[in-house]
């Protein structure tokens, strides 16, 4: 399975409301019409703020959508993108992407998938009740990749699944890996490194959970594992406001 992830932001003459209006009501139309045949899914994940209850600080907005899609191989990903790089596709594409989107902020990476095993997991995608989270971290610079990845898989991981483990139904870090250039030379800008979610049953698991979270004993135990791994100017924290496309239909 290849996992894609668009990091986009709206064009600012539009509210963070109306740019998902517009998504969902016209844009996505034209994102399904050259995804069908090709892709398994096709997802919209909107960032909205978290309560100040739960999460007091005001976080950065570098982009307004997760965007991902998922192709079953990479044969079908690679025909995918050449019937989309054809002109007439692009100038379709681009024509309506220059009325929503910000165009100089506009990244999209492949995603190396892990996910923890939570004593409620679920396979589904949850329901309505579901509480969807996402968080964008950059690494600290003195890692690679490859150094952060290690890290986080083998080390901070565990200290995640400990108070989530409980609370949680699903805990994934999605690193971001550069898209071949044979498929797009151009080269990506890289304001973070992890698309980290965590799914919550409903919003009293999401609030009893960061109860525990913000003692003071579990933030030391948090805030001492992440200093060696974060770049603390760069982890922002959002609600997802997650839309699907039937791609069957």
């Amino acid at each position: 399975m290849i996992k894609l992830i668009n990091l986009l932001k709206r064009n600012p003459a539009m509210s963070l409301q109306e740019f998902i209006d517009y998504y969902e009501n016209v844009h996505r139309f034209i994102g399904e019409k050259y995804f069908k045949g090709y892709a398994d899914r096709y997802l919209r994940r909107y960032l909205r703020p978290v309560p100040a209850s739960i999460y007091p600080a005001e976080m950065q907005r570098k982009y307004d959508v997760v965007m991902e899609v998922w192709f079953p191989d990479q044969k079908t990903w690679e025909a995918c993108f050449k019937r989309m790089v054809i002109p007439e596709a692009q100038a379709e594409i681009q024509e309506d992407s220059a009325k929503m989107f910000d165009l100089k902020n506009m990244h999209f990476f492949v995603a190396e998938e892990y996910e923890s095993q939570m004593e409620k997991s679920i396979a589904t995608d949850g329901d309505a009740e579901t509480i969807k989270t996402i968080n964008l971290f950059k690494r600290n610079p003195s890692l690679s990749l490859e150094g952060f990845i290690d890290h986080y898989e083998n080390v901070h991981r565990f200290v995640g699944e400990k108070y989530l483990s409980k609370f949680a139904v699903k805990y994934l870090r999605r690193f971001l890996r550069p898209v071949p250039q044979s498929i797009y030379p151009s080269e990506m800008v890289r304001n973070y490194d992890v698309v980290m979610e965590m799914w919550f049953p409903d919003q009293k698991a999401f609030e009893d959970c960061f109860a525990v979270m913000v003692t003071p004993e579990a933030q030391a135990e948090i805030a001492a594992d992440e200093e060696d791994l974060f770049d603390y100017e760069n982890m922002e924290f959002f609600l997802a406001e997650e839309h699907a496309s039937d791609l069957k239909k």
